[in-house]
């Protein structure tokens, strides 16, 4: 029943709302792992998951509150105990871009370096300019090839044919030979210091990413549930989707085995007629206490065995949360077992037809 009235809810949602926050959310399993090992530390990536993360949960949460007139009671019950982990979002935002990148001002140190960082990469970037003026005027190279990345290296594109003018390191060439990669010798020292100013870099980025993963590792349970929280309203809202494609409503609930169905579609078969621009015949009965046995008979073809399905389909659908494809004045009733026999198990060992390993199974049933 509570299921039911879940999916019931979020159809309403689907169905009338147009303010309902909808975004993909990572698997958090494999970062909240992480959190539980001490020395452990969270990655970039795994900061921008979290911040998915926290950003979906926000957006949810305060779409509930919004419920005055609480039309949607069984959804909002979900929510209505969580405290927003702020602190969480207000430090990873931070340390953390809108891009997904590590601010500058993440620490005063890791400041220092891109700045210095920036300087050095300007001033290679000017002294190869200089140089690649005065190469173009030589016509070792054409006019529209400009410095380029190689191996994390700036560096030349020169005309193979005239690499031995040029006073540097020759880094890698072309597919076709034609184009060497050369690293002037005036700028090798700047292109040092570039590398040794990347590498403090990424250390002062793993030691931010350190300290933050020592702040989070107390809210390891907050995440863990608010994480649950989305993948849970996701999967309803999955049910509701697929819910309103089939034309389902929550029917009545009674707890004796019983059914009374009144037009019930198997889904299946809705959907696929559907595609088609075809009408289903819908199908009605009625067991109860009193009238336990239902004889079918008709022709091939005729619809018997949909009928049995739906009814199997339709029980099974209820009793997994699901609302199901029939009329207002339905009843549906909680089954301790449902049994199926699906499928040909004929077996020429048991000397067993078709029909036989039919009957096997319905005398176990």
């Amino acid at each position: 029943e509570k299921s039911l009235n879940e999916v019931n809810e979020m159809m309403n949602i689907c169905n009338l709302r147009d303010n309902y926050h909808i975004n993909s959310y990572p698997d958090s399993s494999n970062l909240i792992s992480k959190l539980k090992v001490e020395g452990s530390c969270l990655t970039v990536s795994d900061l921008i998951d979290i911040r998915t993360i926290l950003d979906n949960s926000k957006s949810l949460i305060a779409f509930f509150k919004k419920d005055e007139k609480n039309e949607f009671p069984s959804l909002k019950n979900k929510i209505q105990n969580l405290v927003f982990p702020k602190y969480l979002a207000d430090r990873i935002d931070s340390v953390l871009s809108k891009n997904g990148t590590i601010k500058d001002n993440a620490s005063p140190t890791l400041k220092d370096i891109r700045k210095r960082l920036f300087e050095s990469q300007n001033s290679v970037s000017k002294s190869l300019n200089s140089i690649l003026g005065k190469i173009r005027d030589n016509g070792w190279v054409s006019r529209d090839l400009s410095a380029t990345i190689v191996n994390g290296r700036l560096v030349l594109p020169i005309e193979s044919t005239f690499k031995r003018k040029i006073d540097g390191l020759i880094h890698d060439e072309s597919a076709s030979g034609k184009t060497s990669y050369i690293e002037p010798r005036e700028v090798v020292e700047l292109n040092n210091a570039i590398r040794e100013l990347e590498f403090e870099e990424n250390r002062e980025i793993q030691k931010i990413l350190f300290e933050l993963t020592e702040d989070f590792r107390p809210y390891q349970e907050e995440l863990k549930v608010l994480s649950v929280l989305v993948s849970e309203l996701d999967l309803i809202r999955a049910k509701a989707i697929v819910s309103i494609s089939i034309e389902a409503i929550k029917p009545s609930i009674d707890e004796s085995p019983q059914l009374d169905i009144v037009r019930a579609k198997h889904p299946l078969l809705f959907l696929a007629v559907k595609k088609e621009h075809k009408e289903i015949v819908p199908t009605s009965f009625k067991l109860d206490s009193e009238n336990r046995i239902l004889l079918i008979s008709g022709p091939n073809a005729g619809g018997k065995s949909v009928s049995l399905k739906t009814a199997a389909l339709i029980s099974y659908m209820v009793q997994c949360g699901l609302p199901v494809p029939v009329g207002g004045q339905s009843l549906i009733g909680i089954f301790d077992k449902i049994f199926m026999d699906i499928g040909d198990q004929q077996s020429l060992e048991n000397d067993l037809s078709t029909y036989s390993s039919h009957l096997m199974n319905m005398k176990h049933f």
